[in-house]
């Protein structure tokens, strides 16, 4: 063997062993991390449980229970919606509208229509509504003359992904 063949050879060799030892480590961070996030989701759970425990002699109302069971739910992965694979959108008028969120900030109430921020009296986008009243669980358009009124119900995703 001459010597560009023995360079050659130990070149591979070594490239071979970075190989191997490189894709060894990544299975052995993997299998750290997956342990890490089970005690981070046993963490979670337990101050959930604990503070659900000193929140039972607060008598809270229903919509605030609801609120607190959805969020110590599975969370999705991306609090953005994916409007491409919502098809229960509504669509009047040639617009089309989606109530999926509720904000209030002191006695300031913002709903989210479409993805985007409206509080009362807002035009919805650029169609002939306007925001009449925001509540929790519905947000009421009312078109500009004021002939025609809807109601819409907060939309919920129905399948919730699991935490990675």
């Amino acid at each position: 063997m001459t010597k560009r063949e023995r360079i050659l050879v130990w070149g591979m060799g070594g490239a071979i062993a970075w190989v191997v030892a490189s894709l060894g480590l990544d299975s052995v961070r993997d299998a750290a991390g997956t342990a890490q996030a089970r005690r981070q989701q046993d963490e979670i759970r337990t101050f959930v449980e604990a503070q659900r425990a000193k929140m039972a002699p607060l008598k809270l109302k229903p919509l605030e229970t609801f609120a607190l069971d959805q969020a110590s739910g599975p969370w999705a992965d991306t609090p953005f919606i994916d409007r491409a694979a919502d098809p229960q959108s509504r669509e009047i008028g040639g617009g089309r509208f989606l109530y999926t969120g509720f904000i209030q900030v002191g006695a300031q109430r913002f709903a989210i229509v479409n993805g985007r921020e409206y509080q009362e009296n807002d035009p919805v986008g650029s169609g002939d509504f306007r925001v009449e009243s925001i509540q929790p669980d519905q947000v009421t358009l009312i078109s500009r003359t004021g002939g025609r009124r809807m109601t819409l119900a907060l939309h919920a995703p129905k399948a919730r992904k699991e935490p990675k």
